[in-house]
């Protein structure tokens, strides 16, 4: 009896649409989550900034930090906008999944994370792209001996 290959069991239209929201989902979580950050707090200090400026009416100088503020929350809303739409060079990196990982309250080091990384990095370059993770799922499914490697599929099905 033959053994099939994860290419004759093709993932579900499904599977491949979670697939890829988790994909999308850790593509530059680090750089997301510090974005994030800074636009709450320059929203929480252009908030606190508008409710003394009733109290103190200061004119001048209290209108060029509003406009400096303003447009460092336009230059931050682009960047995340950017980030989402480019789609051709979207990669997980071991930042990202690192940071998603204690953003879950999960114990793990650095190197760890590497080594979850390392295992399913097809082309050798730190990151995984979106034909190395969804090969890495199909793999895991297709899986029969129970060698393949399975960290970063148990990694992405905590999203």
């Amino acid at each position: 009896m033959q053994q099939q290959s994860h290419e004759d069991q093709p993932i579900t239209v499904q599977e491949e649409k979670e697939l890829r929201r988790v994909f999308d989902h850790l593509c530059d979580f680090q750089t997301k989550v510090r974005l994030n950050k800074e636009l709450l707090e320059l929203k929480q200090h252009m908030t606190m900034a508008r409710i003394r400026g009733h109290h103190m009416q200061n004119g001048e100088g209290n209108n060029h930090a509003q406009q400096q503020n303003e447009d460092r929350l336009d230059e931050i809303t682009k960047e995340i906008v950017a980030l989402d739409m480019n789609s051709a060079s979207k990669k997980i990196t071991v930042s990202d999944v690192f940071e998603k990982l204690k953003d879950l309250n999960q114990k793990v080091n650095r190197k760890d994370v590497e080594e979850i990384i390392w295992e399913v990095d097809e082309n050798l370059d730190s990151a995984l792209d979106w034909n190395e993770f969804k090969l890495m799922f199909t793999r895991s499914i297709s899986d029969k001996s129970g060698l393949e490697p399975s960290r970063m599929v148990s990694c992405s099905a905590v999203l």
